[in-house]
């Protein structure tokens, strides 16, 4: 049987510092106190709170911060994030004579000054704060009687106790096989992700992943690129333009269409005789500087042809 308790001062920013009872459970990762234990400004985290064995012990709504100090005194202060439970354990120690028990500590200043009170646990101080409270220092008596670790807050008593007494109150007898059954108090509860943070990583894990499917000339385009991109020394790059090839290709009705364009550049020359006569001046130098030439009547009608219809852009100065 084990009995670990310290005394120190806990308080939150709204009230006056109170003085609580607290077990050192070394597995836990983070501290519990019962929602009777402080007035306590509460913050909203859903937590699930695990017992040994993988035991549900339910899930808890609310935390609060909370500073820890020495009986008595304003420093070292710890400050961290406690999770508020209704209650935290049913584990209580019997009032017995320890005096020979723990004699080779009775010089020490114990965190505790009563270790066998009856007073009920507060808080349960979990291995993230507990590390930071210890201190060099340890008092051992002979095997199987209690040890004493130094720590900030005072010394710290832990271990078993031998006597008849605390016996007949840890082992009780099974009448169907004739043997001791024991019964442990442990104390352990493990921060769990909230049920959003759950949900949020099962559709991550469990989500199809996504993959863009290309269709055959987007895969020509991606080759295109690959084959024809170059980089100027100035940074920018050059890729030549991706012309479709292999006849044939689906080009559309275009003589139509660019006709019908000539047609109507026509009719607005018929009333602008000077505009068409620059105009054809300028088609005349266009063709003698090799920059056109005239389509063969064979081609005209090549369904492989693409006929664009010219706009002339006029600038009255």
């Amino acid at each position: 049987r084990k009995h670990h308790t310290l005394l120190h001062v806990d308080s939150d920013s709204s009230s006056k510092p109170a003085e609580v009872t607290a077990s050192t459970d070394t597995p836990k990762q983070s501290e519990t106190p019962s929602s009777e234990c402080l007035r306590l400004k509460r913050i909203r985290m859903p937590t699930s709170v695990s017992a040994v064995g993988c035991v549900t012990a339910g899930t808890y709504r609310y935390a609060a911060r909370i500073t820890i100090s020495p009986k008595g005194k304003q420093t070292p202060a710890f400050s961290t994030t406690a999770l508020i439970l209704k209650s935290l354990t049913a584990y209580a120690p019997k009032r017995l004579p320890l005096k020979a028990t723990l004699a080779h500590l009775e010089d020490l200043p114990w965190a505790d000054h009563d270790p066998m009170s009856a007073d009920p646990i507060s808080i349960i101080v979990g291995a993230e704060l507990y590390s930071a409270l210890i201190k060099d220092g340890i008092r051992k008596g002979a095997v199987g009687q209690p040890i004493a670790q130094n720590s900030i807050l005072g010394w710290v008593i832990s271990g078993p106790i031998t006597s008849s007494q605390v016996a007949s109150h840890a082992i009780s007898v099974d009448s169907s096989h004739d043997r001791p059954s024991y019964t442990v108090n442990a104390h352990h509860s493990l921060n769990s992700l909230s049920l959003d943070q759950e949900l949020r990583r099962f559709w991550e894990v469990e989500e199809i992943p996504r993959k863009m499917t290309l269709t055959p000339e987007d895969e020509k385009c991606e080759e295109h690129f690959r084959l024809t991109h170059s980089r100027c020394p100035d940074g920018r790059y050059i890729v030549r333009l991706p012309f479709k090839e292999g006849p044939p290709i689906e080009i559309g009705p275009s003589r139509a269409i660019a006709e019908k364009y000539l047609n109507g550049l026509i009719r607005r020359f018929d009333a602008h005789p000077a505009q068409r006569d620059e105009y054809s001046e300028f088609l005349r130098e266009y063709e003698a500087l090799g920059h056109m030439r005239e389509v063969p009547a064979s081609d005209s009608n090549d369904t492989q042809c693409v006929f664009i219809p010219h706009h002339p852009v006029i600038r009255e100065d």
